[in-house]
């Protein structure tokens, strides 16, 4: 029987392109793949059938796919690409728990990926890696949890870095230079209702993200132009990105964080300070990481070896279960784009990228 896989995510890797031509080792099918955004789904969560999605038309179509169309699938496998929530307040996660409802199986794991929409559950359990590691070994960025204003009353170190809530992608950050910033901003904190971080501001040289898919590690070393283009590395005017070895200290970073988030995809940022001769690990992202420009072909290939090799282990061992529900209204199969034509391996190898 056909699986469907839906990749929730943006429009900038076709998925269908790179899942292209690929079928389950142990039955010989080919896979269905439907991608979309968490705002163009809904979910309707049976006990005895699983989860059945509906699929809204895109917008702006990827060119020779189904996307253009309406249609309801039952949902056999999830590739996570896009958090639930977004910079305007978005806010999907009763979809998840739909998906959770009924244990739809996916990458990263259900529980694993709710963990990532919220910081606080995130930093946890980095907290507790480094607790058991040391500081040396797993330097994790100290930092303090507001859950309100009112828990805003005592002054930190200046200068000093404010998160709000759960924004990622250098949204929702402000570097406080003194009391008076701090006042202002725990004004504007006290007029919402969500949760505030801080942390020391760190003077850095260069940032680093290791990244893991998989068995595959890669790592990139960013240097920007000059503090005065911006305190934010992802907001600043960077003069040199290149790919670094992934050392033993950073493959043993992304390892231990992985195995206490139970994270098959994930990328960890961290800055450099010369002043201080020492890193920081500032967080921590899950399967809805950006992939660099240069490396999103390789990258999504990886994605798919690891997708792959997961729906074949999970479904050449599965027991017979109920049929799938029938959609209330029709579907149409996507028509594939051109793919890369990259061999699929029985299971992705281990590797990593200069």
């Amino acid at each position: 029987m056909v699986k469907t896989l839906l990749v929730i995510g943006s429009q900038k890797i076709d998925f269908h392109a790179i899942f292209k031509d690929q079928k389950l080792s142990f039955d010989g099918e080919p896979i269905r793949v439907e991608q979309a955004p968490w705002e163009l789904i809904s979910v309707t969560s049976y006990s005895d059938s699983g989860a059945v999605v509906t699929i809204d038309p895109h917008p702006n179509p990827i060119p020779f796919t189904n996307q253009g169309t309406r249609r309801t699938v039952t949902v056999d496998f999830v590739l996570f690409r896009g958090g639930t929530r977004g910079t305007f307040h978005q806010d999907f996660r009763n979809l998840l728990l739909a998906l959770m409802y009924v244990n739809v199986p996916s990458i990263n794991s259900l529980q694993a990926f709710y963990d990532c929409q919220e910081k606080p559950l995130l930093y946890r359990k980095l907290l507790q890696v480094q607790k058991r590691l040391g500081t040396l070994e797993f330097p994790l960025i100290p930092q303090t949890f507001h859950p309100d204003h009112k828990a805003m009353y005592f002054l930190p170190e200046f200068p000093v870095v404010v998160k709000v809530g759960t924004a990622s992608g250098g949204v929702g950050k402000m570097k406080l230079m003194d009391q008076s910033q701090w006042n202002d901003f725990r004004g504007l904190v006290s007029q919402g209702n969500t949760y505030v971080t801080s942390e020391p501001y760190i003077e850095w040289d260069y940032d680093i993200r290791i990244q893991k898919i998989g068995a595959h590690y890669r790592a990139m070393k960013r240097i920007v132009a000059s503090k005065e283009s911006g305190w934010k590395s992802n907001d600043s005017a960077c003069v040199k990105d290149e790919d670094v070895p992934v050392t033993p200290e950073y493959r043993r970073w992304i390892d231990e964080a992985c195995a206490a988030l139970d994270l098959d995809i994930a990328a960890i940022d961290a800055v450099y300070s010369s002043k201080q001769g020492r890193y920081y690990i500032l967080e921590i992202n899950g399967s809805s990481i950006g992939l660099a420009a240069r490396h999103a072909q390789e990258d999504a290939a990886h994605i798919r070896d690891l997708v792959m090799h997961r729906m074949d282990t999970l479904f050449s061992s599965a027991p017979a279960t109920t049929e799938k529900r029938s959609p209330s209204s029709s579907s149409t199969s996507a028509t594939p784009a051109t793919a890369p034509s990259t061999s699929r391996a029985s299971s992705p190898s281990s590797s990593s990228s200069a």
